[in-house]
């Protein structure tokens, strides 16, 4: 039991506060015993006010208990244990009572006690626990302000003190019933993480706070109960006395002094009856109470005539007021008619309300309560505030326990729904739904008792309204969008605002307000907040009057506003877009760029102009592209563009909004749209920017695309929905970002201006790296800055799909600052002088590499053992790009040079990989490629193993490749014979791809078997297109054998005897001469010689243990060591 004076919870026995001391007052259930025979077998129950669910749950559990006993079944009394979840002052400790009395009088219960033990007191039952519940058997165990033994910051899986009592119970039969009661706050949470507790007790109840009419007939009934008689006047101010303090306990201040629920009205009737005894009105019976025993404010209600006044104060709104209006007018008539047939027809009055922030829906469900309430639609006219977190539960079963709770606190008045759309969040959003259906049936069901309003944007509350089909008929045409108010309302509510404040608004100042208003009323947004965005610009004039009068030397006091006061909006200061874009100018290199944008910036320039004049406002498409590779300042000039946006009165705000595809795309179905729409709104009234937005698009080609291509095409319907009202700028890598387009027609279209960030060139590299240098404070000497350079334009040279420009240059950068402070710590260590904010050449992780001439390569190439054809070929290529190179300066278009791919067909041991490897030297002495790295390859390096593995695959491959050259050893089985579905398809297709995106930045040599090569190149046609040179490899003749033969020799120091010579080139004829396909050309010779090595080796150690010195003949091949 809780006291009504200190809130403090004292025993249900209990007749004076253990804490302040003053007597309990109990509702008449908490003191109810068995009543006299014939008494109803929920006398106890049906006295409770209010509470019809509560009470029909309970009801429903007791007549099964009776009636299983009655059949000779056993009833579970698991199924009463109860949980309670409510405020202060909504009967919990009167319904365990109730409950008590009735389960005993049914023979529940072998006896009418309640055992109650608060939350302070669990920890000492506790200490006990077996033996404290077995003391409350034949009853009911009531643990109180359960809440309280939950820990602050609750986590599930954390203990708590209450578990024992869970163990407990689990252990031992339903003696005694167990009910917990607590408040809301921090026990929901408890709830959904510990589904076993919800499982443990069948009955829950959410129960709400009293209305107003249960708060009048509690306290008639308590009166009665103390046989009290009233004065004919009496009744009337008590519910006004009570409507006040209905109308203010929900403030936390005031609660504190008037209590809350049943303990407000117990505490009020208690006042009333004290005021009465203590100026007793001798004229009257001492039991009767009279009007003026009621002191304090009393709430005064208004005529529906004087609430509808109020009504035309409210700027718009038109049509509401005059549905309003024509529902006012059939009410009364409508009481005319009941008055005379003794039929009240009911009237529907729910209604959805539609519009933008600040456009009045809240103020006006309010002021729709008094009207109700005056003409006598509703019998109080309160409105309880609601929105999702107080509608959808946690957990299953909650949410109808929510819904219930609510409607049953607007009962006679209004509950209001604030942005409706979000109870039901998608199609798999199961909880909104329940929410929405039971929402629909108590609208029905108590059709008249309460309205319904609920209210969010127009668009967004179609889905509101779609959930559930019976939604639609609820409200009928009772539908309102309230749209933005224009300017010239803005002023109107400015002015009503003024009025209130009891100011006067100069003429001058009214002027230049307007002029204000209107470039907010052009400018807004979707968060633009109509009434609330002017309150705040009347709260900004106040400051300035503030501020004006406080630093004035007269003394001169007035209420008058004005001009001065009024603060202009930063809209269209050319001056600022100039100041943007020299900060544009400022960025190192972006030519390009910078032209581009300049040219947005004079057409948006030249259409305010166009404005000005009177002509119509273009509506152009200012989304944006920008690709190119990392670093190259994409993110940096999109804030410049976002000031130059805002600057030019294009949005309202500079706000940028960074995000990449893992703050759109969701994990799970559903999501994505709602997680995008999120971000956009975000974005409103400025510029979104998606980086690597090419993420999103991926699988679309292939007929997937995921949770991606609905974030795709929630972003293009909201960029056609708000046009003009958010800037779309996504970037990416330039060949991704192309694929990002295609991958949706809709995309190309949407988004018309297209930016390509080129690589920063070497000079402009080392103009940021100079920049750093500076800006941190070093200093750099001519032979560092001269090496800084020279490690650029390799860096450069060398470039490659990780090259990242910029941010090169600050890892660079960071490398050198890494390097200079070993430098400066180890000179000062060994007592040497040192800057500690100098650079130097050596800090320069740089070493120059002399450059390989191409006729040194040349040499090695010619030292090689035959391959005439393929020298001759090579020369031609060589003498080709060495003309190529002279022609460029003189004005000759590189784009003439030869396509450098190349087919190497020939047997094994021809010498391709060598020649390959030569070949890529010579590219990189030609300048053709920056790195010239060989990367070895075949099938298996490039065919995954399943369905997309080998497309990356391939690509990773491609990607080490970049600078250099490819070479695919026996390319042709990628392509294997009679199986067209094998995945070396999807390698050779990649490949191709690759080979026209990245033109010119590596180099493809495919090699293998002439036929099978042949086959390869034949099996696709863009393959003969891609190789235009081949370069066929011979076998190598009989004395070329022999002289790769004798070069292996004396590579490791030996010779062949002399009188074997002739042997030996024998030897190599016929195997010239009777070569197969397994004959290996320069590596049959190899294995050959390894042979002969092993076989010199074995004897020679027989020699050597027969005792001959092996000395002289160590170095030394014979022929009988060559054959078998």
């Amino acid at each position: 039991m809780e006291c009504i004076t200190c809130k403090s919870p004292n025993r249900v026995i209990a007749k004076f506060c253990k804490s302040c001391g003053v007597a309990i007052v109990s509702t008449p259930a908490t003191t109810s015993t068995v009543s006299a025979t014939g008494a109803s077998q929920f006398d106890e129950l049906d006295a409770l006010v209010g509470l019809d669910e509560v009470k029909a749950q309970l009801k429903k559990q007791i007549n099964a208990a009776v009636n299983m006993r009655k059949a000779g079944f056993s009833y579970d009394k698991h199924n009463l244990f109860t949980i309670l979840v409510g405020d202060s002052g909504t009967g919990k400790n009167t319904i365990v009572n109730a409950l008590g009395a009735v389960l005993f009088k049914n023979g529940i219960t072998t006896q009418n006690a309640v055992k109650a033990v608060a939350a302070a007191e669990f920890g000492e039952f506790a200490r006990d626990l077996k033996t404290n519940i077995d003391n409350a058997k034949g009853g009911i165990l009531f643990i109180d302000n359960v809440h309280q033994l939950v820990p602050s910051g609750y986590q599930p899986g954390q203990s708590t003190q209450i578990d024992k009592l869970y163990a407990e119970i689990e252990s031992r039969p339903p003696d005694p019933i167990i009910v917990l009661a607590s408040k809301e706050d921090g026990f929901r949470e408890y709830l959904k993480a510990n589904p076993e507790v919800n499982n443990r007790f069948n009955l829950k109840f959410y129960l709400p706070v009293l209305t107003l009419d249960q708060m009048v007939a509690l306290a008639e009934k308590t009166i009665q109960d103390q046989r009290y008689t009233q004065q004919d006047s009496f009744s009337a101010k008590l519910k006004n006395r009570l409507s006040f303090l209905f109308r203010n306990q929900s403030d936390a201040e005031q609660a504190v002094k008037i209590g809350k629920g049943g303990f407000l009205v117990l505490k009020e009737v208690n006042n009333v009856i004290s005021d009465h005894f203590a100026d007793l009105d001798i004229q009257f019976p001492p039991q009767m109470l009279l009007e003026t025993d009621i002191k304090g404010q009393v709430y005064i209600p208004k005529t529906a005539a004087e609430v509808l006044a109020d009504l035309d104060d409210f700027v718009g709104m038109d049509s509401v007021k005059s549905f309003i209006r024509n529902l006012v007018n059939l009410t009364a008539i409508q009481q005319k008619d009941a008055a005379l047939n003794g039929n009240a027809d009911i009237i529907g009055a729910h209604m959805i309300l539609t519009g933008n922030p600040g456009t009045g829906k809240t103020t006006l469900a309010k002021k729709l309560g008094e009207i109700f309430a005056a003409s006598g639609i509703l019998s109080s006219g309160h409105v309880i505030e609601a929105d999702r977190s107080k509608l959808v539960g946690q957990y299953v079963g909650e949410t109808p326990l929510l819904v219930q709770k609510a409607c049953d606190e607007a009962m006679g008045g209004v509950l209001f729904i604030d942005e409706a759309y979000t109870l039901m969040q998608n199609d798999q959003d199961t909880y909104g739904q329940e929410a929405i259906d039971t929402l629909i049936k108590r609208m029905e069901d108590d059709r008249g008792k309460f309205i319904m309003i609920a209210a969010g944007y127009q668009k967004q509350m179609q889905n509101f309204i779609d959930a559930n089909p019976g939604m639609k008929s609820r409200v009928k045409d009772n539908i309102f969008n309230l749209p933005d108010y224009n300017s010239a309302q803005l002023l109107q509510i400015l002015r009503g605002f003024v009025k209130k404040g009891g100011f006067e608004l100069q003429p001058e100042a009214d002027t230049k307000a307007a002029t204000v208003l209107q470039e907010m009323f052009d400018q807004r947004s979707r968060d633009f907040g109509n009434a609330r965005d002017v309150r705040s610009l009347y709260e900004a004039i106040l400051n300035k009057r503030a501020a004006r009068i406080s630093a004035a030397t007269s003394e001169n006091y007035d209420r008058i506003l004005l001009e001065a006061d009024v603060p202009k909006q930063e809209t269209d200061l050319s001056t600022g877009v100039d100041v943007i874009l020299s900060e544009l100018n400022q960025l190192t290199g972006l030519g390009g760029v910078k032209t581009e944008i300049s040219e947005v910036i004079d057409f948006l320039q030249g259409e305010k102009l166009r404005n000005a004049s009177g002509t119509k406002k273009m509506s152009i498409s200012l989304h944006f592209v920008f690709s190119g590779n990392p670093g190259t300042g994409k993110t940096t000039v999109a804030r410049i563009l976002a000031k130059i946006f805002k600057g030019l009165g294009v949005l309202p705000s500079d706000k940028l909004i960074e995000v990449t595809d893992k703050d759109l795309v969701s994990g799970y179905v559903g999501q994505t749209s709602v997680q995008t729409n999120k971000v956009i709104d975000s974005a409103m009234g400025g510029v979104l920017f998606i980086d690597e937005a090419y993420t999103l698009s991926k699988g679309i080609s292939s007929g997937g695309g995921g949770f991606g291509s609905e974030a795709i095409d929630t972003l293009l319907k909201r960029m056609e929905d708000d046009r003009g009202k958010f800037i779309v700028i996504a970037a990416g890598y330039s060949k991704e970002m192309g694929d990002f387009l295609n991958s949706n027609p809709g995309l190309d279209s949407r988004f018309s201006k297209k930016i390509t960030f080129d690589d920063y060139l070497p000079d402009e590299l080392n103009q940021i790296m100079l920049s750093m240098i500076k800006q941190n404070g070093f200093s750099v000497d001519d032979a560092a800055q001269q090496t800084v350079k020279q490690y650029l334009a390799d860096v450069y040279q060398k470039r490659d799909k990780r090259f990242a420009n910029g941010r090169t240059v600050r890892n660079a950068f960071e490398d050198i600052v890494q390097i200079q402070s070993k430098r400066i710590i180890k000179q000062k260590n060994d007592g040497l002088p040192y800057d500690a904010l100098a650079i130097m050449a050596a800090d320069i992780p740089f070493q120059a590499t002399k450059d390989v001439s191409v006729s040194d390569i040349l040499a090695e190439l010619n030292n090689l053992t035959g391959l005439q054809a393929v020298k001759n070929e090579i020369n031609s290529l060589i003498s080709f790009l060495e003309i190529q190179k002279m022609r460029q300066p003189a004005g000759y278009n590189s784009a003439t040079a030869l396509n450098l791919h190349l087919i190497f067909k020939g047997r094994p041991g021809t010498g391709k990989t060598t020649v390959a490897r030569i070949l890529a030297s010579i590219f990189k002495a030609l300048h053709v490629l920056p790195i010239g790295q060989l990367i070895e390859t075949d099938r298996k390096d490039l065919v995954g193993q399943y369905v997309g593995h080998t497309a990356k695959q391939t690509s990773d491959v491609i990607d080490s490749a970049m600078g250099g050259v490819l070479f695919i050893d026996e390319a042709y089985t990628l392509i294997p014979e009679g199986n067209p579905n094998d995945f070396g398809k999807e390698a050779v297709d990649t490949l191709l791809k690759r080979m026209e995106d990245d033109k010119g930045k590596f180099i493809v040599i495919a090699a293998g078997y002439p036929g099978d090569m042949d086959r390869f190149v034949a099996s696709n046609e863009g393959l003969a297109s891609r190789f235009p040179k081949v370069i066929n490899f011979e076998d190598y003749k009989p004395n070329e054998l022999y002289d790769i033969f004798e070069g292996m020799l004396a590579k490791n120091e030996l010779t062949l005897a002399q009188a074997d010579t002739d042997k030996v080139q024998a030897l190599f004829e016929n195997m010239y001469n009777t070569r197969d396909e397994h004959f290996a050309n320069g590596r049959s010779v190899r294995n050959l010689f390894e042979r002969s090595m092993e076989k010199q080796a074995v004897r020679l150690s027989l020699l050597k243990q027969q005792g001959t010195d092996i000395t002289p003949l160590i170095n030394e091949i014979i022929y009988t060591d060559l054959i078998d």
